[in-house]
């Protein structure tokens, strides 16, 4: 019984991990900037992967990764690159490779944080997700805990599959990117709550509908404005998961969200309920820390 009890965890956190937050990540326009200072363009990109685990001490991340690998990874995640080692994204790599693009560097970095630099969009697969024919790559930046996964996509001889991600998967606790064409919010603003309500709605449904249900957006507060001008917002929600086995899990999430030329883009962090008063500050960090920047990078 105590065995039958521990897969079904496991299971009801691999559904929350892979399937609620809409994995595929739609690459978000790239362009040079005009500015004298030779800087690049920045953009921000919300995609999500969310993850969910009903109980720690029922599995662990590789028993949670393993259980779904082939049942749920298959049909759910298809694409998603291999998990890189957590320690892998210093502040100090971050900041060498943003300085070499003139662009600004990361700072205040809580302690027990990384910094997640990554590419995305190389070799060009998806560049017309977003109805243009010259799409660069982007760069994404966030500040992630410190043991977290970091998930990147998959680059073959044929496309680049899958997103960008950080999370401690075991648990349920995620960050992924959503990006989606400006005609999702039409000319309305981000500070209402119709809109931001519409924009998490659809980054959550990415896999399918009827995926959660009583979801709530508690705030939309005004976010940081970055060196090029852009604003985002962060936004506060709840929502509960109907997973695979019938039952539901309540997951409570934070969200930074920005709209940049022709794109809506978004980072989606979430956590089971009962994990949420310890991992919402990281959730909020890593809202308060999130960039994306499009350009010409190698």
């Amino acid at each position: 019984m105590k065995t039958a009890v521990a897969v079904a965890a496991c299971w009801a956190g691999g559904i929350n991990a892979f399937i609620t937050p809409g994995v595929p990540v739609v690459p978000v326009s790239a362009r040079q900037a005009s500015s004298s200072s030779g800087r690049v363009a920045a953009t921000t990109r919300m995609g999500v992967s969310d993850r969910e685990g009903l109980a720690s001490s029922a599995c662990s991340r590789s028993e949670a990764l393993s259980t779904f690998g082939a049942a749920v990874l298959g049909a759910v995640v298809v694409g998603t690159g291999v998990p890189a080692p957590a320690s892998a994204g210093s502040v100090a790599e971050a900041n060498k490779r943003l300085s070499e693009y003139n662009l600004p560097p990361v700072v205040d970095v809580p302690g027990g944080f990384n910094t997640l630099l990554e590419g995305y969009g190389k070799d060009g697969a998806l560049k017309n997700s977003l109805g243009s024919s010259n799409r660069d790559p982007i760069l994404v930046t966030w500040n992630y805990p410190k043991g977290w996964i970091v998930q990147r996509p998959n680059t073959d001889t044929n496309k680049e599959a899958g997103t960008v991600s950080t999370g401690d998967y075991g648990r349920g606790d995620s960050a992924g990117l959503f990006v989606a064409p400006k005609s999702l919010i039409g000319g309305s603003s981000l500070s209402s709550k119709d809109t931001m309500e519409g924009v998490l709605k659809k980054a959550l449904s990415q896999k399918g509908e009827n995926q959660f249900q009583s979801f709530k957006l508690k705030s939309v507060k005004d976010g940081e404005t970055d060196f090029n001008g852009n604003k985002y917002y962060i936004a506060d929600f709840q929502y509960e998961l109907l997973t695979g086995a019938g039952f539901t899990v309540e997951r409570k999430g934070v969200a930074s969200v920005t709209q940049i030329g022709n794109s809506v883009n978004a980072v989606v962090g979430a956590t089971t309920a009962n994990r949420a008063k310890t991992v919402k500050p990281q959730l909020q960090e890593i809202a308060r820390s999130f960039r994306v920047y499009e350009g010409k990078f190698d």
